[in-house]
């Protein structure tokens, strides 16, 4: 349908001045204005078909994003139930936050989960291998808004927590799901060989 309209949209102000061409009784500057008028329409047009088309792929983009993210996402609660996701669920006052991001990442209000998560990030009494979830998770939706900068601050902040913590928790789970997004972020952003670096 979109494309019919836009082939009619395209298509008039050419017929038209065509027929304005063909008329015999108009004086040439009255021809030359039609014709101007027409091809400031045509390529007002042709901008907005332009736009659209650009619109549809970002969205189409944001989209497979998106889905892309919410697998991880998924793959990231199944694959972490005896580490770091069992130290925010042990804790009411991390769990009430830990469900509260995931509420708010279901309907796909990132900002939001982010502040959730962010709560107790620089709360000092919260042990800080339990801010390792959270900095993975916040990082996941910054990477959800595209903002791939503040994404990789948060998994490389995962990272440095578990440098620090490497004898008080059962790290692997934690650390492949912080290198693997990081590997996601240079994939992304176009450096396939940094990504491979992280990916291993």
């Amino acid at each position: 349908m979109n494309a019919l309209i836009n082939v009619i949209s395209i298509a008039g102000p050419l017929i038209f001045a065509v027929c304005i061409f063909a008329l015999k009784n108009i004086s040439t500057e009255m021809k030359i204005g039609l014709w101007l008028v027409c091809a400031l329409i045509l390529i007002f047009d042709l901008y907005l078909i332009i736009k659209e088309k650009k619109n549809r792929e970002e969205k189409s983009k944001r989209e497979e994003l998106y889905n892309r993210l919410y697998e991880r996402q998924e793959l990231f609660d199944r694959n972490l139930p005896g580490t770091v996701t069992d130290a925010l669920e042990r804790n009411p006052l991390l769990k009430k936050s830990l469900r509260s991001g995931q509420k708010f990442e279901k309907e796909y209000k990132f900002k939001e989960a982010i502040k959730a998560y962010g709560k107790y990030l620089h709360d000092l009494s919260i042990p800080e291998e339990d801010k390792i979830g959270f900095n993975i998770l916040i990082g996941n939706c910054y990477f959800f808004l595209s903002k791939l900068n503040e994404a990789e601050k948060y998994f490389k902040e995962s990272l440095n927590i578990l440098k620090r913590a490497e004898n008080k928790i059962a790290k692997l789970p934690a650390k492949s799901a912080a290198l693997g997004n990081i590997g996601n972020i240079y994939h992304n952003l176009g450096k396939p060989d940094e990504a491979l670096e992280y990916y291993q």
